[in-house]
């Protein structure tokens, strides 16, 4: 059965925009979640011509550029030369949504930066694995949830493998975050999940350390400790206690 043909419809470089207010040439604006350019004056309620590729210059904030970095539209940016809150191209992922890539660098006090648009839409859902440098959040709580499933899919955080010999492999590490000047440290909690709603065991905690694999070599040491105090304080608290009948067992 044969394919139904797509028909051209016009180049790429433009797409359609209704306004919904009016639109001054050269304004910024969304198209869902990405940042576009209008290449004309649009009436509210009007249909006009945006522009979705090509480089162009673009107020920014006083964030400096190098050539390649990502640029990112705040709605709510303030531009170097402009009105404060009227929208600026700014470099962090948190103030806004991908517009696209600095073609030349550019410096706190430049009032523009050179931008290769983009047509990129931010998405929550990532299909397939995932290789990132970091990841940080973009609002109060960073959030790792296993699938939602009849059987809960499980999390695994495994530090790397030795790619030499004699080389140890990689250790993770959970800190709590630093506080404000007289704030309390972040707390950490590892919590086994409750059982069901009328029957269920509740998840198990296992803190092991590695087993030796070869020859006489020791298992790997667990320590659990409470913090050091500072001055005239108290160390932190160790406690190991038992809710209901639950058992202990070291």
């Amino acid at each position: 059965m044969a394919q139904v043909p797509a028909k051209m419809y016009k180049d790429g470089d433009v797409v359609d925009y209704t306004a919904g207010s009016a639109v001054t040439a050269g304004d910024v604006v969304l198209i869902g979640t990405v940042p576009v350019i209008a290449t004309q004056d649009i009436a509210a309620s009007a249909v006009g011509a945006v522009a979705i590729e090509g480089i162009f210059q673009v107020p920014k904030t006083s964030d400096v550029f190098s050539a390649g970095d990502a640029v990112y539209w705040d709605v709510d940016g303030d531009p170097v030369s402009g009105t404060a809150g009227t929208g600026a191209a700014d470099s962090l992922s948190s103030t806004g949504n991908l517009m696209g890539l600095a073609t030349e660098a550019a410096i706190a006090g430049d009032a523009y930066v050179k931008v290769l648009l983009t047509a990129a839409k931010r998405t929550t859902t990532i299909a397939g694995s995932v290789t990132a440098d970091d990841i940080t959040a973009s609002d109060a709580s960073l959030s790792v949830a296993g699938l939602a499933a009849a059987q809960g899919g499980a999390i695994a955080v495994a530090g790397g493998a030795s790619s030499t010999a004699g080389n140890a492999g990689g250790a993770i590490t959970i800190t709590g975050g630093v506080p404000g000047v007289t704030g309390v440290g972040g707390a950490v909690t590892v919590s086994g999940g409750i059982g069901g709603a009328t029957s269920g065991t509740g998840g198990a905690v296992i803190v092991a350390g590695g087993a030796g694999t070869n020859g006489n070599a020791n298992g790997g040491a667990i320590s659990v400790l409470g913090g050091n105090a500072h001055g005239s304080g108290t160390d932190g608290v160790l406690s190991l206690g038992t809710s209901n009948t639950s058992a202990i067992n070291i």
